[in-house]
């Protein structure tokens, strides 16, 4: 998919893009795009997590779960409310 092209030192070419990219370019089959310094093709968000977007995706990653623990806590706290209310 990707060739080193010999004229430009910085690039490669990719076959499937149709241009030149940077040496830490990969090809993403999902998205179809090259992503600068990929990591992986993130199903949850459906999106690639490369360089311009890696702190962001670790945010979420860490702010997800707790939001959902969060919301977890305060929707017990509210049915508990509720159901001691009742009696």
């Amino acid at each position: 998919a990707l060739v080193r092209s010999k004229s430009l030192e910085k690039f490669k070419y990719c076959t499937k893009c149709n241009m030149n990219v940077g040496f830490d370019d990969v090809h993403c089959p999902d998205c179809k795009v090259c992503i600068k310094s990929y990591d992986h093709h993130c199903g949850f968000i459906g999106k690639c997590v490369g360089r311009y977007n890696y702190c962001i995706f670790v945010a979420f990653t860490i702010t997800a779960p707790i939001s959902f623990f969060i919301l977890f806590y305060m929707t017990l706290l509210i049915a508990v409310a509720g159901h001691e209310a009742n009696n």
